[in-house]
């Protein structure tokens, strides 16, 4: 159980809200902050909760999640509740928050549910570590579809339930003209014409190759693709992220400091190809220079893609040895 929970304040006035009944809301925030509820927004959650907690009948824990699910707000799949914006307005703001609710999304019984959470948090997170990016991606790409086609399907089956009544029967195209009842003239049935459909202009392909290519940290590239498809650059702002993009990563701020290159998603989702080119400036007279990469000897164990592994020379362990027998003569005379 959850000792507390949140909801951002600017839930309040955000669209969601404002197309929801008091009810609807009450059941929103209860959703997002209640004590069954887990860090990520998927979680088991039966009605006889909601029952004793919010003092409602059946018919209306049935009736206001049924307002939730038409709003695209939370769906049961496999009898989980996923909320695809828990993570919108219950915000993960810092390196510990991520581990915690990663925690909270290991724990979730496997299941097309747990997929969709785990792209949610892709979406809405940017402090995973690499090794939580590689098994969120893994575990995300287990489902096929989205999320929304699951709410389609969904709408599919309440409409299966409740019919629509059948088409009533056609007018005789014997109709009375005219107020005389002897006066019959006969009506050609009309035939409705359909509107030409729209014709679906075919998307140009992704140009996300060419910004991967000269991207310096090669991690998260499902994450990278889905904030690049996001943003769907045209021709100009591509040239502007990539010319941007060589400038800050030919600049003395990330060949010096590698390790604070951001991932590829949150250089995009910042569009950080707005950011000026950052430097380090060169040491003043009687300064220590700026520190440069740490150097590391090349060994088969090693990541040659890894942007702090740099190829040093190998150790020279005789030389080494002789330096540790003389400090030990110099302590024993001493």
């Amino acid at each position: 159980m959850r000792e507390y929970g949140q909801v951002q304040s600017a839930f309040w006035q955000s669209e969601d809200a404002s197309k929801l009944s008091d009810q609807g809301k009450l059941l929103m925030v209860y959703l997002l902050t209640g004590p069954n509820t887990n860090g990520v927004g998927c979680f088991r959650l039966s009605d006889g909760y909601i029952f004793d907690d919010l003092k409602w009948s059946p018919e209306t824990v049935s009736q206001t999640f049924s307002e939730l699910f038409r709003q695209g707000l939370a769906i049961r799949l496999n009898s989980v509740v996923f909320m695809p914006k828990f993570l919108a307005w219950n915000r993960i703001v810092n390196a510990n928050i991520a581990k915690a609710r990663f925690s909270d999304w290991e724990s979730i019984t496997k299941g097309e549910a747990k997929a969709f959470a785990a792209r949610a948090m892709l979406e809405f997170c940017d402090f995973w570590t690499d090794a939580h990016l590689n098994v969120l991606e893994t575990v995300s790409q287990t489902v096929t579809g989205t999320i929304s086609e699951r709410f389609r399907e969904g709408f599919l089956k309440v409409e299966n339930q409740n019919p629509t009544p059948p088409n009533p029967t056609p007018p005789n195209p014997l109709s009375l003209k005219s107020e005389n009842s002897d006066e019959f003239t006969l009506v050609e049935p009309t035939t409705p014409t359909k509107k030409p459909g729209r014709t679906k202009t075919p998307k140009p392909p992704s140009r996300f190759g060419e910004f991967w290519a000269i991207y310096p940290r090669k991690v998260g590239r499902a994450a990278a693709l889905k904030a690049f498809d996001k943003i769907a650059p045209d021709a100009e702002l591509l040239t502007t992220i990539l010319a941007a993009l060589k400038a800050q990563a030919a600049s003395s701020k990330w060949q010096l400091e590698p390790q604070f290159i951001p991932h590829a998603s949150t250089w995009l989702n910042g569009q950080r190809w707005e950011d000026a080119v950052e430097s380090i400036a060169p040491a003043m007279p009687g300064q220590p220079a700026a520190a440069k990469p740490r150097e590391y000897y090349q060994s088969p164990k090693l990541d040659a893609d890894d942007p702090e592994v740099v190829v040093g020379k190998p150790v020279d362990r005789t030389k080494t040895a002789e330096i540790i027998r003389d400090l030990g003569r110099k302590l024993r005379v001493s």
